[in-house]
Parts: structure tokens; sequence; C-alpha cells
């Protein structure tokens, strides 16, 4: 096998494997970059159904919204959103670790968001936030929904393998279209 013939090789085999990968990549790219514009369009939660002239205190939104996490004991508190757009709802999310050694992300650990309508108190939804759409892009876009410790460098590698599979590609490239010049000069 000559050297030439090696480097078409490693160049279609690199390519086929890091391009898999890489579109992927690409896609869930594209879908995360406007994640904020389309959430609101797709969930009709984020929204109160009328607008009151008085919000209720954060410590009672946190409170309804524990009271309605109550079927997932074990999670804690780990945060609270109250937006200054005055039609949104407000967001409580709880936290529990799993399993810290999964290798699947949605194993690892497990998070539920509340929203809750700060004028009335009432729930909007209960959301099992590891398996919303642009959490599940996210998780597969920047890991392939492994564990960082496994994703990161499957996606860092697969990615530069594609560079170098692109350079090479140019390199083979430019090497047969510069001998079709010659030829086509010399005849």
């Amino acid at each position: 096998m000559t050297f030439k013939n090696f480097i078409k090789k490693t160049h279609l085999w690199l390519g086929l494997s890091s391009g898999i990968i890489v579109i992927i990549l690409g896609i869930t790219g594209c879908l995360y970059v406007f994640e904020e514009e389309l959430r609101p369009i797709i969930h009709d939660y984020y929204y109160v159904d009328q607008i009151k002239n008085k919000k209720l205190p954060v410590s009672q939104l946190i409170q309804i919204a524990t009271e309605a996490n109550k079927i997932n004991p074990k999670q804690t508190l780990s945060g609270c959103r109250v937006l200054n757009d005055d039609k949104r709802t407000a967001i409580i999310w709880f936290f529990e670790e799993l399993d810290k050694d999964a290798i699947w992300y949605w194993n690892r650990y497990q998070s539920t968001y509340v929203y809750v309508d700060p004028y009335t108190g009432s729930v909007k939804k209960l959301e099992n936030y590891n398996f919303e759409f642009f959490v599940f892009v996210r998780m597969l876009h920047q890991t392939l929904c492994l564990r960082s410790e496994i994703g990161d460098p499957i996606v860092g590698t697969a990615t530069i393998i594609f560079i170098i599979s692109l350079i090479t590609g140019l390199i083979l490239w430019w090497g047969r279209n510069n001998k079709k010049k010659k030829s086509s000069v010399n005849s």
C-alpha cells in the first residue's frame, strides 16, 4: 500500500467516523442556538393566564412549589427565578443526585422544575427537566448524553479528527486538481 493510498483510506474512515458525530453536533447546535426564542413558543406554561396588580411573595411561591413537588420527597430546593416580564411564570426547581457514577446523564441526577403563576399561586406545570426537549438537545450537543468525563473527550476528539480530515481532504483534492491542470497545459 502506497503512502497516498494510506492517506486516502485514513481520510475516508476518520471522516466517516467523526463526521457522524459532527453532524449530530451541527443539528443540535442549530436547535440549541435558538433555545430562548423557541422555548416560549413550544411551552405555553411559561406564561400566566392573566396579569394582576400584585405578585405573591417569593417565599409563598417556594412553599407552593414545594407542596406541588411532594411526589419527589428526596429532591431539595435548588433555585428560584421570578422574571421581570409580568407575563411569565415563576420557576422553582428541585434537585436530587441519583448515581454520580452513572454513564448516561439522565441516570446521574433528577431535576424537577415547577412553573407557578406568581399572581394566583396556581401550578402551571411540574416538569421532569432531564427529559425536557432542549435539555436533551444541549446534553446531546455537549456530551452525546454521556457523563462529562466520557462525552467531552469523545466530542472533542471527533471534532479534531474532523478538522484533520478536512485538511487532508483539501490536500488530496488539491493534489488531484493540480495534476489535471498540469496535464491540460501539456496537451
